[in-house]
C-alpha cells in the first residue's frame, strides 16, 4: 500500500518569491561593506542556507568567527533596502491555491528572517486558511541544509518527518 501524503512543504525564496538574486546581491554588499570581497558566483551557490553557515562556506571559519555576526546584521540592512523590488515568481499564487484545491495541507519552511518571509506571504495575497503553517530562522536550532526547520514545519502541520508517509526533499 502507498502511502498517502496530505502535506506540501514550500520553501519561500527562489520558491514562491524570486529574490535568489536579491540575496546573492545583499550578502556581496554586505561583505564588501567590510572589505571582502569572495566571488559573487560563490556567494550566489550558497544562497538557501541560513546566514550562520554562509558566511564561513563563502569565506572562512576565520572571517565568521571575527565578522559574522556583523555581516549578517550587514547583509539584513541591505537586503531591507532591496525589500520593495523583490516579487512572486510566476505562477506561485496559482501553485499553493492549487494545492489547498486538491486538499493538500501547505506549510511554508523558510529559512529566511520572519519579517522578509511576511513580505512575501502578503504579495501572496491568500485566503486565511490557505498555509496551515509558515516557518521561519527563528523556529529552528539549525539553519539549512540541516532539516531542523522543515521537521519544525511537518510537526506544526501535524505530520511528523519521521513517520513513513513524510518524505523530505530538499532543494
Amino acid at each position: 500500500m502507498t502511502p498517502t501524503r496530505d502535506t506540501v512543504l514550500l520553501d519561500v525564496d527562489g520558491t514562491l518569491a524570486d529574490s535568489t538574486y536579491h540575496h546573492a546581491l545583499a550578502w556581496s554588499r554586505s561583505f564588501a561593506h567590510f572589505d571582502l570581497t569572495p566571488p559573487l558566483w560563490r556567494v550566489h551557490r550558497a544562497i538557501g542556507m541560513g546566514g550562520d553557515k554562509l558566511v564561513a562556506v563563502v569565506t572562512d571559519d576565520d572571517v565568521e568567527a571575527r565578522l559574522g555576526d556583523d555581516l549578517r546584521a550587514r547583509w539584513e540592512q541591505e537586503y531591507s533596502h532591496l525589500l520593495d523590488e523583490v516579487g512572486l515568481l510566476d505562477g506561485a499564487r496559482d501553485l499553493v491555491l492549487m494545492l489547498r484545491k486538491r486538499g493538500l495541507r501547505v506549510a511554508l519552511a523558510s529559512s529566511g528572517k520572519k519579517r522578509f518571509t511576511d513580505h512575501v506571504i502578503e504579495l501572496l495575497d491568500l485566503p486565511d486558511d490557505a498555509l496551515s503553517t509558515v516557518t521561519t530562522s527563528d523556529d529552528a536550532e539549525q539553519s539549512k541544509p540541516a532539516p531542523d526547520i522543515l521537521e519544525v514545519a511537518l510537526r506544526q502541520a501535524g505530520v511528523s518527518a519521521r513517520s513513513s508517509s513524510a518524505t523530505l526533499h530538499m532543494t
